[in-house]
């Protein structure tokens, strides 16, 4: 098979792989576009040699159909010689002569094209370049513009979240006021021996809480730690965030604890011997200040007789109902 044979196939491959549009191997497509590149090049060089020889055997029949065929003064060289001899010599010096001067201007007609033919090498690479930068610069601008257009949008959702910021930060100062109105008219129900009564149901609070005594902390972060309940020093775990569920006591507190659960204990077991009560104690609450006087009650002690007999939640809840006005107890 001939290179231009070859170059036929390599062409109809490249066709044949390109119709694939999408699903073309871009990978064999630019193996057989350099392929093809080499074969032409080749060609043409072949051509060119090809050339060169063919001028230069027209060259030599050239020359020797002039020194043949030329005259002086009717007389042919031939002629002109002493003898064949002389002619022979004379033909040959003057062809080789002539070869040379053909030879030379050959040789540099053939430099000239391998010049151009390296020219075109390089400006099909140029060419190449170029293409290959301005499909950079298109998708560039592309995305470009696709992030001119992000920007946008970004920049009209940022004025959007600020109107509605600058919305609730607005709804948050009415509400605000709101409060401090309410707050002004529950000053005039509520006295300042409120403040009393709050300092008083947090420190009932705070007694309600589980006592606990020996905390150690479990492990080096300081997020789990274990102690003791006074009333029955069983041992628990808690961590750190359950740490102000309790309220933490020395030993000695803790046994004076565990006595008067064991007292309770005792008082509980002869009531249930004794048939217990007939009817449980039930404390009634008022459900807010209505007037000074209750305030004062509260400060001065009723609100500890009130949640008297109540277990330790009931207690609490009893407090928090006669300070914030939360509703009745039972």
């Amino acid at each position: 098979m001939d290179k231009q044979q070859q170059l036929e196939n390599l062409r109809y491959e490249l066709r044949t792989e390109q119709q694939k549009l999408a699903a073309a191997d871009q990978n064999k497509v630019a193996v057989l576009t350099q392929h093809i590149t080499d074969l032409e090049q080749d060609i043409e060089q072949d051509a060119r040699l090809a050339e060169y020889s063919q001028r230069e055997e027209e060259a030599h029949a050239e020359i020797a159909y002039i020194l043949d065929g030329l005259e002086v003064d009717g007389m042919k060289m031939r002629q002109l010689c002493s003898n064949e001899g002389a002619y022979q010599v004379l033909r040959i010096a003057v062809q080789e002569m002539m070869s040379d001067r053909d030879t030379k201007y050959l040789e540099e007609l053939k430099r000239t094209q391998e010049d151009a033919g390296s020219l075109k090498k390089e400006r099909d690479d140029l060419q190449k370049q170029y293409d290959d930068l301005y499909e950079k610069t298109d998708g560039l601008k592309k995305e470009l513009q696709a992030a001119q257009e992000e920007i946008t949008d970004l920049g009209q959702k940022r004025d959007a979240a600020a109107q509605e910021i600058a919305r609730l930060n607005s709804h948050i100062d009415d509400l605000r006021a709101e409060a401090a109105i309410g707050a002004s008219a529950a000053t005039k129900v509520i006295s300042s021996n409120t403040s009393a009564a709050l300092a008083e149901a947090v420190r009932a609070y705070k007694d309600a809480l589980p006592a606990i005594y020996d905390v150690e902390q479990v492990d080096n972060k300081g997020s789990l730690f274990k102690a003791k309940l006074a009333e029955t020093a069983e041992e628990i775990t808690f961590g750190w965030l359950d740490k102000g569920k309790y309220r933490e006591v020395t030993a000695e507190e803790a046994d004076q604890f565990r006595r008067a659960a064991e007292e309770q204990k005792r008082a509980n077991e002869d009531l249930a011997q004794s048939g217990g009560v007939e009817e449980a104690d039930v404390v009634e609450l008022p459900t807010q200040f209505q007037t000074q006087e209750d305030a004062d009650r509260l400060v001065k002690g009723d609100a500890g007789q009130q949640v008297a007999g109540k277990t330790i939640e009931e207690r609490v809840a009893a407090l928090e109902a006669m300070v914030f006005g939360k509703g009745e107890v039972a």
